[in-house]
């Protein structure tokens, strides 16, 4: 939004008198006097005629242990989402998505830097899960599974994967393709029937439970 737009809304004055409020510098942003329709986000301090009109809201980071059920969206209109089962306030950033049917370890920030950093490939930050399938694992599934599988028209990168118990494994990606341990089950004969994340980096989900936010610092992940 433009500092124009921002104080025409927040002080029901005309385009005329707002351009003369800026013109002689009585609208601060972050403490410095405001420009013609500088563009503005959440993040800054606006002051006018030394009067708060918005506080400038800090970067956060939140472990959230997302329980099922839960859809990965901002969009308020789809039942149960983010900010309906978190409760947060302010404009933030589902880092980590998990489909409905998942469960486990998300973070949830306002840091547009921090969450491309998360998702880009390119950082290889290691994104842990514990999945449950239908059927009795075999060293033949588990190949497959480190070796790579074709979804989507490419094939997956190499990952570390290890066996937990006779239906349960241990898997650890830096990528994050759409569904994708659920779409590398499919494709060779496995059907998921429980997903958790429980590590992103070096954060790991612990005792954190269901529905969960622990404010987090930067430096933890």
């Amino acid at each position: 939004m433009k500092i124009n737009s921002f104080l025409i809304l927040k002080l029901n004055k005309t385009s005329t008198e707002v351009k003369e409020f800026i013109h002689k510098k009585m609208v601060l942003i972050d403490g410095i006097p405001a420009i013609q329709k500088q563009k503005i986000t959440y993040k800054n301090a606006i002051d006018f005629n030394n009067i708060q009109l918005q506080l400038k809201t800090g970067l956060f980071y939140f472990a959230y242990n997302k329980p099922r059920g839960i859809e990965s969206t901002m969009n308020k209109n789809i039942e149960n989402n983010l900010y309906e089962a978190t409760g947060i306030k302010a404009k933030f950033f589902p880092v980590g998505r998990l489909d409905k049917d998942s469960e486990g370890l998300m973070i949830l920030s306002n840091s547009g830097e921090f969450y491309n950093k998360i998702i880009s490939p390119i950082e290889k930050v290691e994104k842990e899960y514990l999945v449950t399938v239908n059927k009795v694992l075999t060293e033949e599934f588990i190949l497959q599974l480190k070796s790579g599988v074709v979804i989507m028209g490419k094939k997956t990168k190499e990952c570390a994967v290890e066996i937990i118990d006779e239906f349960t494994f241990r898997i650890v990606l830096i990528e994050g393709k759409n569904r994708q341990i659920r779409r590398m089950c499919y494709k060779i004969g496995l059907d998921v029937l429980k997903l958790k994340r429980i590590r992103i980096g070096k954060l790991i989900l612990c005792n954190l439970s269901f529905g969960e936010l622990l404010k987090i610092e930067k430096s933890d992940i």
